[in-house]
């Protein structure tokens, strides 16, 4: 037997609600969006005629634009606060090294014959050990590197040269730094060293055979005079040959 069942049908109803207008982000954008924009009114001094401006600018004649709404302030030293770390930096390291005691002892002139650095070395000795030095004293290793240190800084203070650092740890007698200045300093060997050029080879000295031509090293201040000569040569022929033609123009 067949039965019918029901189903009960359940209709959804949607409620309409009312509530208060609320205000975004973009209610500002629709609400302006129907308003006219009011025009920029254009300033007297630009409403110009295209034709006049490249006439002007085809002439060489510079427009200056005025303008009422740009303000240009006129600003100095004392309108700014604080002070140029790079300006100040500069300052304080050039006043450093002018007080560097090393750049008081640089010269060339203490020490230029043999008597001047057996006195300097003999200094130096003194007042290091604190008496004067003999052949076989000369001739001994320091004892140890306190002394050694202030041996070989009175040694340079008082030559006017600074000692190379390998040669410093090499060298372990007073005699043997002696013997460097003598075969360094003397001879005019270090005088020829360039610290842009440490590894090059001196050949002045060094006999080669007659095909073999050695360029001779030249100073920089020499360079720069026979340089300067050339330029002022240059100078004098461009001037008369101005004058010639010059001449040459009026006659005819």
């Amino acid at each position: 037997m067949v039965t019918a069942r029901f189903v009960p049908m359940v209709r959804a109803s949607r409620q309409f609600t009312s509530g208060a207008a609320r205000a975004d982000f973009l209610s500002w954008f629709r609400r302006n969006k129907n308003k006219d924009t009011p025009a920029v009114p254009a300033q007297p001094e630009l409403q110009r005629d295209t034709k006049e401006v490249i006439s002007e600018i085809e002439s060489g004649k510079t427009t200056e634009v005025k303008s009422s709404s740009v303000t240009r302030l006129q600003l100095t030293d004392d309108d700014f606060v604080g002070v140029d770390l790079s300006k100040q930096e500069a300052q304080i390291r050039s006043q450093k090294l002018a007080t560097v005691p090393f750049n008081q002892w640089l010269s060339q002139d203490k020490v230029s014959t043999e008597q001047q650095l057996e006195q300097v070395v003999s200094e130096s000795y003194l007042e290091t050990f604190g008496n004067a030095p003999t052949e076989e004293q000369l001739g001994s290793v320091f004892e140890n590197l306190v002394d050694k240190f202030r041996f070989t800084k009175l040694l340079q203070s008082k030559s006017g040269h600074i000692i190379p650092d390998y040669q410093l740890t090499r060298l372990q007698t007073p005699l043997e730094f002696k013997s460097w200045f003598e075969n360094r300093v003397l001879s005019g060997k270090l005088g020829k060293f360039k610290e842009s050029e440490p590894n090059a080879i001196d050949l002045s000295d060094i006999k080669f055979p007659p095909n073999v031509y050695v360029v001779p090293d030249v100073k920089p201040s020499v360079k720069k005079q026979k340089v300067q000569k050339i330029l002022e040569e240059v100078a004098a022929l461009e001037a008369q040959y101005e004058r010639e033609a010059i001449e040459k123009a009026k006659r005819e």
